[in-house]
């Protein structure tokens, strides 16, 4: 039986999407500088059928980051990556969670493209659970400091490029707000305090009775960093930056919604006779 600790090891492992239903440990520069030399380590053989990735492990959430994770570049998310996305996900039996920095309006009509039915908005201020949108901080006096014609303002924070944070923090100083900074790929965005996707996750987990102990998460950026830490499983896809994939349990070898795609499905059974774990229509 594969266990959570069979799975986690003292550096991140990479997630090897090749012809073959291998994971790997993958090359990687650990934290001391040395390269990791490939290790394979073929799956396991499945005679249930169950997925031994999530059945092995009780996995019942999936966490999904939206904007470059599931999407591609200005979040454009793909009607065949959504419609492939869904179908693995409901093979899997997991329910999925979309966290985005990306406000209520936009996201709405993107999850539903996925069959979810559960978001987390505006970075994590932002929760929709049982039909209705809930803001866990009021961010208009921030909002309020910011001319929509220089800024993306949203409901509750900000976000900029990151040149632009010395005239942002002159506005917010000036005004003596209260806020939390985060950076996101050479953006910016000023919340109100105490704002992070992680504690939207947890307020909506707590509405619905989900735990991180249950739930894989995929993300791409440095704001993702501690839901995907809190989780059981954590999946960088392959356009994170370095200090995103040292956190990452796995990295998929696939850019975007296609790495999502690739690792879920090499977590579902291997199709035709297996010898060694390895499906014989995949040689």
């Amino acid at each position: 039986m594969l266990t959570a600790a069979a799975w986690r090891g003292a550096v991140p492992r990479h997630f090897h999407d090749g012809a073959s239903h291998y994971f790997c440990r993958a090359a990687h520069f650990g934290e001391s500088g040395e390269k990791i030399v490939p290790v394979f380590i073929p799956r396991s053989r499945n005679q249930s059928g169950d997925s031994i990735l999530m059945k092995k492990l009780d996995l019942s959430v999936a966490i999904l980051d939206f904007d470059e994770t599931l999407s591609e570049p200005f979040g454009v998310l793909r009607a065949d990556t959504a419609s492939r996305v869904k179908r693995l996900l409901r093979k899997l039996s997991l329910i999925p969670v979309i966290v985005s920095g990306r406000p209520m309006s936009f996201l709405r009509p993107e999850a539903r493209h996925i069959g979810c039915t559960r978001y987390v908005g505006e970075n994590g201020n932002a929760v929709h659970a049982g039909g209705k949108d809930k803001y866990l901080e009021d961010g208009s006096a921030i909002v309020s400091l910011f001319s929509p014609r220089r800024y993306e303002v949203k409901k509750s924070m900000v976000e900029f490029p990151g040149k632009m944070l010395p005239a942002a923090k002159r506005l917010l100083e000036r005004a003596g707000a209260e806020y939390c900074m985060e950076w996101n790929n050479g953006r910016v965005m000023i919340m109100p305090p105490n704002t992070s996707k992680l504690r939207g996750l947890e307020f909506l987990f707590g509405r619905t009775g989900f735990s991180f102990s249950d739930a894989i998460a995929f993300g791409n950026g440095e704001n993702d960093i501690g839901f995907m830490k809190k989780s059981r499983i954590s999946v960088a896809v392959s356009n994170a930056p370095p200090q995103v994939k040292r956190q990452a349990d796995f990295v998929s070898g696939r850019p975007y919604g296609e790495g999502v795609i690739r690792f879920l499905e090499a977590a579902l059974p291997p199709r035709g006779p297996c010898i060694g774990g390895l499906s014989l229509l995949d040689q």
